[in-house]
């Protein structure tokens, strides 16, 4: 197999998410080569919380349309989910680049540990810098798939190009093997 390791993905995180990767990259490696690569300089967080926002307020167009404010929301919606489309493209383009030769990728799925089992849903930190890859796969569609090291849990995420789910999905498999 040939896979990519997503690099800079640790910095800012816990120490413990940074070691427990290092140990996953070598269990990686064990499976076949591993190249690290960079993402394209692109604001995958704010495109996708502005596409996924305008498919929000979509979803309550008659609410939005019966407010005094209608008018002047709906027009800056317009122009931010125009811009953030555009950033999709080039995302979805710098991306798919990255990842052609590859079967398929790894990061770490969050830069924190997880929170633990007796924290209720609505306790969960909401920080979305805790998130890693999921701003890149959801603007771009990616497939991925999360792996947990144990209960102190430390997520890893393959995920591979548009339409790569066998070969994502087999590197998950013999990852967790």
């Amino acid at each position: 197999m040939c896979l990519a390791a997503l690099n800079g993905e640790t910095v800012g995180g816990e120490q413990e998410v940074a070691d427990r990767y290092t140990v996953a990259l070598e269990v990686i490696r064990g499976l076949g080569s591993a190249e690290e690569i960079t993402w394209p300089d692109l604001p995958f967080a704010a495109a996708a919380a502005t596409i996924i926002s305008a498919e929000a307020a979509s979803a309550f167009e008659e609410i939005l349309e019966a407010g005094a404010a209608a008018e002047s929301t709906e027009a800056l919606l317009a122009i931010d989910t125009i811009r953030a489309l555009r950033i999709r493209r080039k995302a979805i383009g710098g991306t798919d680049s990255s990842l052609a030769p590859f079967d398929a990728a790894i990061a770490p799925g969050r830069s924190a540990v997880a929170p633990p089992l007796d924290l209720g849903f609505q306790e969960e930190p909401k920080d979305s810098r805790v998130r890693t890859i999921g701003r890149a796969a959801n603007l771009c569609s990616l497939p991925d798939t999360e792996h947990t090291d144990g209960i102190r849990s430390v997520w890893t995420t393959d995920f591979g190009r548009v339409a790569s789910d066998a070969a994502m999905l087999a590197v998950g498999i013999a990852y967790q093997d």
